[in-house]
């Protein structure tokens, strides 16, 4: 039963991010950056050559460019920018060449020049959309990196109704022993309640040109229903690490250790708590594609005595794509796997994988007293489920297999000074061959929401 409840919470709390901004000149513009010793040879030639060219040709805007090119592929950006900013002396026209010049600035960490240079080029209104998704992304880092302390907040707090809140099984017969018995309790039930949540991340600059990090996140999920107690719960998760840079030369994929603690509250006692660490990575192999991804592994420790062969190592991996299709449009694609292993209790030893889409579409809905944009989400997700051995109290022949689905809806309507309200669907259908494990259950919240 706990296991069910407490995966079901941390689903709930599943968050993917898609951190990471590559922010070499080459990846943009013009091809993949040369990395291997004999590509740095050929461009530092290309650029000695380019350069005799111009010392006889000082006004050929065209062996300008070509030769500012490769000195960002290079990472001679020092070269870059005087180059560029002589070609504007020529012309002023030449929108292409300003966003080369806030590349440059950018990666050499000068972010209010950068910053000056990307905003002339979203003012041209010849500027292409594939090109405002880019500088949009600089500029959101510009203001990410400008700040020392960084810290982001989104709290919920409102009503919730669940058709079945203590996540207990379909029918009211189940199996013990291999026989069908009836339920005396614990069958599904509806009830309404109050739910709270809590996403508080910080990140601390580190101090180095390419941005590094320390970052802190904190989550938090309760629920209290009017009714029963049997749903209510609190959990709590931290994780902490340091988001470095893989390539210290430039702003290009990330990796990040980090240790995590969780802690859960069942019906207003201790019910477990968790420690372990992972790895995250994430890169932007385009403007509009990155990728990310999550390895680790968790010990949980249940408290109460009745629970202790659940005792669980778990050691889980992520990795999915997003795609900007449009600058107002995220689309996202996770693969996940995990494993877990109890010691104590080998039928509770399990393989998981499944497969998560997501989407998020942000829109101006076009109200003067509306100061915020609203962002309407959905998600889907499939897991299958295989334990290794059969649980004897249940059916000491069958071993257990599971299916599950979920989906949700979210729609946030921002209002003004942060405050918003949020309307969220969420389904959860389990299949078993087990029927103890068929779980069904409809959700629908109707929250305050405040951003920070």
């Amino acid at each position: 039963m706990w296991g069910r409840i407490s995966r079901a919470v941390m689903a709930a709390l599943v968050v993917v991010g898609v951190d990471g901004l590559r922010t070499s000149g080459v990846a943009q513009t013009s091809g993949n950056a040369v990395n291997a010793a004999s590509g740095e040879d050929a461009l530092r030639a290309r650029q000695s050559a380019l350069f005799d060219q111009l010392l006889a040709e000082p006004d050929n805007l065209d062996l300008m460019f070509d030769y500012a090119l490769v000195s960002i592929q290079a990472r001679d950006y020092e070269a870059a920018i005087s180059t560029l900013e002589r070609m504007l002396i020529y012309r002023q026209d030449l929108p292409r060449v300003r966003l080369e010049l806030a590349v440059a600035y950018f990666n050499l960490g000068s972010y209010e020049v950068a910053k000056l240079y990307f905003e002339q080029v979203l003012a041209n209104e010849a500027t292409p959309e594939t090109v405002q998704i880019r500088v949009d992304r600089y500029l959101d880092e510009i203001e990410d990196r400008s700040r020392r302390n960084d810290v982001r907040m989104i709290a919920t707090a409102g009503i919730t109704y669940a058709t079945n809140a203590t996540l207990g099984p379909d029918a009211n017969q189940v199996l013990f022993l291999g026989n069908l018995e009836t339920l005396s309790s614990g069958q599904q039930e509806a009830d309404t309640g109050l739910r709270v949540t809590l996403n508080l991340a910080h990140a601390y600059d580190l101090g180095q040109a390419n941005n590094d990090t320390w970052r802190t996140e904190l989550g938090y999920y309760g629920v209290q229903y009017f009714d029963t107690d049997q749903g209510d719960l609190n959990f709590l998760r931290v994780r902490t690490g340091p988001k470095l840079s893989l390539d210290p030369r430039t702003f290009g994929p990330k990796l990040r250790p980090y240790g995590e603690a969780q802690y859960l509250t069942s019906q207003n006692r201790g019910l477990f708590a968790a420690f372990g660490g992972g790895v995250e990575f994430s890169d932007t192999l385009s403007p509009t594609v990155s990728v990310y991804s999550d390895v680790g592994v968790r010990f949980t420790n249940y408290f109460r005595g009745e629970f202790t062969d659940e005792d669980v190592f778990t050691y889980y991996a992520a990795s999915g794509l997003a795609y900007l299709p449009r600058r107002d449009l995220i689309l996202r694609s996770t693969l996940i796997f995990e494993l877990d292993h109890a010691p104590g209790g080998q039928q509770n030893s399990n393989q998981e994988m499944g497969l998560r889409l997501s989407g998020e579409y942000s829109y101006d809905p076009g109200l003067n007293w509306v100061d915020g944009r609203w962002t309407a989400s959905a998600y889907l997700e499939a897991r299958g489920r295989l334990f290794e051995r059969p649980d004897k109290e249940i059916d000491p022949g069958t071993t257990r297999h599971d299916i599950d689905l979920r989906g949700g809806l979210r729609h946030v309507f921002m209002i003004g000074d942060g405050f918003g309200l949020q309307v969220d669907v969420d389904g959860l259908w389990r299949q078993s061959n087990l029927r103890n494990f068929d779980v069904n259950n409809l959700s629908g919240t109707f929250s305050l929401r405040y951003e920070l």
